[in-house]
């Protein structure tokens, strides 16, 4: 409190909070729903201090945990990375892991939103060289077909849509030109709507970190998604200056009546690890 009003205010944990699991069918009527950002993958994954899941539980009990906890909370949907290895060219995609984080949710009645399209080091094209091809380098367009293809195969019924890679508008994520990366959300859209027509498609998430490249991108890909998403990350005074300014790219591309999302916001807690 300052000046007798209440300025900020602490999280409350998930054990405070009211059960809210007999309100996720109320609350998702007319087209409306609230969801998460959760990437159980990463709960096998390790660091300086150790294993990213909690002493005691097993990766496979974290994940649990999350997703029970995320339905007490309401949401329906979650959106996560799909963990799957794919060693060789002549390897068969292995999909377990994958497998193990998708079930977690949908057998506590989730649909979830799949970010895709991570192409492993052997399927990147040999125009660019850097220490992170898995993220940075546009892929070559055969295997990248091919692991769409048999994702939306193994993962469309239980998917919201699917959202092709990660923030395209941020290096970090893709240093790729923006033709490059519109070429691979056409591939994708292709590959996906052969195997499941009605499933929508969207790209990764637009931060608007490169404003001139976020306009080039959404022109690119206005025919070849279905839903616009975006990545606000900060506090929530700033959230409504940013949903005007990416409607205001989407209708200068000539979008009509285009579905927003937003799959990222708030503080990248994710980065605790």
């Amino acid at each position: 409190f300052h000046g007798g009003k209440c300025v900020s205010r602490l999280a409350r944990s998930f054990a405070v909070c009211p059960d809210n699991r007999d309100r996720r069918a109320l609350w998702r009527k007319n087209g409306f729903y609230v969801g998460g950002c959760s990437f159980p993958g990463r709960q096998d994954w390790s660091n300086d201090f150790g294993f990213a899941h909690p002493p005691g539980l097993s990766e496979q009990a974290t994940r649990e945990l999350d997703a029970d906890l995320a339905a007490r909370l309401g949401l329906q949907v979650m959106r996560i990375d799909l963990p799957c290895s794919w060693p060789a060219e002549d390897a068969p995609i292995d999909f377990k892991l994958a497998d193990a984080c998708a079930n977690t949710f949908v057998t506590r009645g989730f649909k979830l939103v799949f970010q895709v399209g991570f192409t492993p080091n052997w399927a990147i094209g040999s125009r660019y060289k850097d220490k992170n091809p898995r993220w940075l380098y546009p892929p070559r367009e055969e295997p990248f077909r091919k692991l769409i293809r048999a994702c939306a195969e193994r993962y469309a019924q239980h998917t919201e849509f699917f959202e092709i890679r990660n923030e395209p508008d941020n290096e970090d994520f893709w240093r790729g030109t923006p033709e490059e990366y519109i070429n691979c959300v056409r591939w994708a859209s292709e590959e996906i709507h052969k195997v499941a027509p009605k499933v929508p498609v969207a790209a990764g998430g637009y931060t608007m970190m490169k404003p001139e490249e976020t306009g080039t991108i959404v022109r690119g890909v206005r025919d070849y998604t279905d839903v616009v998403t975006y990545h606000f990350h900060g506090t929530l005074d700033r959230m409504p200056d940013m949903f005007a300014a990416i409607r205001a790219i989407c209708a200068a591309a000539g979008y009509k009546k285009p579905t927003f999302v937003n799959t990222e916001m708030g503080y990248a807690a994710w980065r605790l690890d």
